[in-house]
């Protein structure tokens, strides 16, 4: 499981260098502030589509599942992850406490790696 790179960005900023990681099939990002700050952005370089599941987490409403979003071939996705969101995926105790988990999946054809993230988290 590999960490995805976040970007910080100050509140009020106009822009910012964003930087993304491939995706290895299992993936994890730790917000470190208010979860309600933090969105993702997906860029998948395939021709065929791509699934991209935040798995539910251990917390009360992880009983809600996991969140798929799917991604067509060469296209771009931003998913703005609420406090709601955020308490159905993120991981409260063990050893992966604090995380959310990503897992990729792309159609036959298709790269894993050819899909990349951006986590982005406003101060």
């Amino acid at each position: 499981m590999a960490e995805i790179i976040k970007t910080s960005i100050p509140f009020g900023a106009k822009s910012a260098a964003i930087t993304f990681t491939a995706a290895t099939g299992t993936d994890y990002f730790e917000p470190q502030n208010a979860d309600s700050r933090v969105s993702i952005l997906i860029k998948n370089d395939n021709t065929q589509s791509a699934t991209i599941t935040f798995k539910a987490g251990d917390g009360a409403l992880s009983s809600l599942g996991d969140i798929d979003v799917t991604v067509a071939g060469g296209a771009q996705c931003f998913v703005p992850l609420t406090r709601l969101e955020s308490a159905r995926v993120k991981v409260l105790s063990g050893e992966d406490k604090g995380k959310i988990i990503v897992s990729t999946a792309v159609e036959t054809g298709g790269t894993v790696g050819n899909v990349s993230f951006a986590v982005l988290s406003v101060e």
